[in-house]
Order: C-alpha cells, then structure tokens, then sequence
C-alpha cells in the first residue's frame, strides 16, 4: 500500500471538490494500491504560515507517508497576504520544503490573480520560486497561471512547471442534456471585488436571470448573496442553504453535480462551473468576472462564448449570446470546439499522473 497525503480547500466549494476528487480517482485508477488521506490546506491559513507550525507538521508527515500532492484548486494567491510568513498563501519555501525527505508534488494549481486585488509580493514572488525548484514536480492548470509565472519570471519557468488541464475538466463522463437552464454565479464578500466583478451593475444583471427563468446553481455559501432580496430569485436556487451544506462535503462530491444533467445550456462564471461544465459536454456561455476564465476561453477557442462584465456594453452582450443559444448551429459550434479538445485534454492529464505514479 501506498499512503499519499493530499492538501487542498476541502469542504468549502464545490468547484474544490471535483478537482481533488478527480485527481484521485484518476491516480486509483493507475494504482490501486494507492491509499488517500486529506488535510485541509485552511489549517495553515489560520496560522498565517507560521513557520514552526508548519515545521512541526511536516517532520510528522514524512514518518507518515509516502507522498505529499498539493491540490488542485486556486491556491496561489498574494493578496491580502503579508503577514504570512511566506509572502503568500501558501505555507511553502526553501526552508520549509528542505524538511521534507519524501516527494512533493503539486497537481494543477492555480494562480488566482483576481480583479482588484495585489499579486505576490516580492517575498511571495521568492517564495514561490523556491518551492517550484524544490518540488518534486509542480503544475500549474491550463487557465492562464502559466502566463503569470512567466510573467513574473521569464519563459524559463515553462522547464520547471508542468502545465496541464485542470482536474475539473477530467470528469467520469459527458451527461445527457435536460431541458432546463441554469445560471453558476460567482459572489464575493469582498466589496471592491464585487465592484470589478459586475462592474456596478449587479442589480441589471439579477433582472436578465430573473426574466430568463435561470435556475441559480450556487457553488459557495457567497453565492447565494446573488439573489439578494428578491423573493422570485431566492425562489430559483436549487438548494437550501442546508442542502448545500451537505452537498459541500467532499464525501458527497459527484452527487453536488448530479443537477447539470438537468440543463440544455448555462451562464457559468465562476472557475469550476465553466471546467465542469465543459468536462461534463455542457454548453455554456462564460461571464467572465475573473481573468481565469478568460484564460481558459483564449486556450481553447472559446472567445464566441464569452462575455466580460468589465465591458461598457456587457449586459447587451450577454442577452446578444443568450439569443444565440436558441440557434442550433451556434450550439454545435460549441459541441464541435469541445469534442475537438477533450481527447488531447484527457491525455495530458493522464500523462502526467503516470509521472506522479512513477515518483511515489
């Protein structure tokens, strides 16, 4: 038996989830020998990545098992982070990765650079580049963290990063398409965040979903602030808050996306509603509030399908594309586009998880 620990955000949205969950199932499925257990990357978070702390873990982790994977999801983030001891929001650097005398690897992480916020620091920027070096493999997801790191470091970081697809995207299987349409929003608590996100205009966009019958599929507990006030929105979220609480439990991953196959078509905007969404062979359009799913959109020809909110003229976009859903061949572009990149999509996921398998 082989005991690998796996760190990410358990618990705590639904797009989280189906990466880690994808991950494993598909490492099982070269290695059934293979034995999970989690650790929820929050804990170190909460300690501002103390130093001694995360020391004191790691010593025990490497008596414990036989590999460390890191993700996937956005993990690598640098606003807001200044007090932790690394300059970011992970608890990772020369010092820190030197304690460990078992393989490290992270698995399709992403750069999360949002709307309105800083990036990394310059001891992030450090941090960072360090843990790469010392990792035993690093990866980033196809969503455009790559063009960052090379941003920040030059286009040589592309010998040491692996990019490949998000687990997101590596779902068991396509979905028969329902009937009905659904709205993924992306809701922060962050009032500067929201600002850039809908571009002062959330309330013109909550009366488009609300005159357009959208069924709302939230992904986090922030999500449900879409609604608002509205009695007829609240009316169109397809789970209680208690529901959702136990849908988010990553025991109960696949069933909190058992209601996509419910949908024709959808308006996705956070990160894993559009990977799930084409993974699962649902069309959708991506209102892009965050850079990421522009990313993801550039990569894999999906510009006709995208609207930004930071655009003048977003909301006539949005019902621009909304009528184009009703028009076959606008669809079977989508289908067309997919089914061209899911093969290749497919194989450079697995062909990375054979070099994970190989460095157990």
């Amino acid at each position: 038996m082989k005991k690998i620990l796996h760190l990410g955000a358990y618990d705590l949205n639904f797009g989280d989830n189906i990466a880690l969950y994808n991950i494993r199932r598909v490492l099982f499925e070269l290695d059934e020998t293979i034995k999970f257990d989690s650790f929820s990357i929050v804990n170190f978070f909460e300690n501002h990545n103390n130093i001694e702390y995360s020391k004191s873990i790691f010593e025990k982790w490497n008596d414990e098992y036989d590999m460390i994977i890191i993700g996937g999801g956005g993990l690598i983030e640098g606003g807001n982070c200044s007090s932790y001891a690394t300059g970011y929001k992970l608890p990772f650097n020369k010092e820190l990765m030197s304690v460990f005398n078992i393989p490290v690897v992270f698995f399709s992480v992403g750069i999360n650079y949002f709307r309105g916020t800083k990036g990394l620091s310059d001891e992030g920027k450090k941090s960072l580049l360090e843990t790469i070096e010392s990792s035993t493999l690093f990866s980033v997801r196809d969503d455009g963290s790559m063009d960052i790191l090379k941003s920040i470091y030059g286009n040589d970081i592309e010998s040491k990063v692996y990019e490949i697809p998000d687990p997101g995207l590596i779902m068991p299987e396509d979905i028969s398409v329902g009937d009905k349409v659904m709205f993924q929003p992306a809701m922060n608590n962050n009032i500067q965040q929201m600002k850039h996100r809908f571009n002062n205009s959330l309330d013109d966009l909550r009366r488009v979903i609300k005159q357009k019958e959208f069924d709302i599929y939230p992904h986090t507990l922030k999500d449900y602030v879409f609604a608002g006030e509205s009695t007829d929105l609240n009316s169109k979220i397809i789970f209680s808050k208690t529901e959702f609480s136990d849908l988010v439990k990553f025991k109960n991953t696949l069933k909190s996306f058992d209601d996509y196959k419910n949908y024709k078509w959808g308006i996705v905007m956070r990160g894993h509603g559009q990977l799930v969404s084409f993974g699962l062979r649902l069309p959708c359009i991506y209102l892009v509030s965050q850079d990421k799913l522009k990313g993801f959109c550039e990569k894999y020809n999906l510009e006709n399908y995208m609207v930004d909110t930071q655009s003048d003229n977003y909301l006539t976009e949005l019902q621009e594309k909304i009528n184009l859903m009703g028009d076959d061949s606008y669809v079977e572009e989508w289908y067309n586009i997919r089914d061209n990149h899911i093969h290749k999509i497919r194989e450079m996921f697995y062909n990375f998880s054979k070099k994970v398998i190989h460095n157990i």
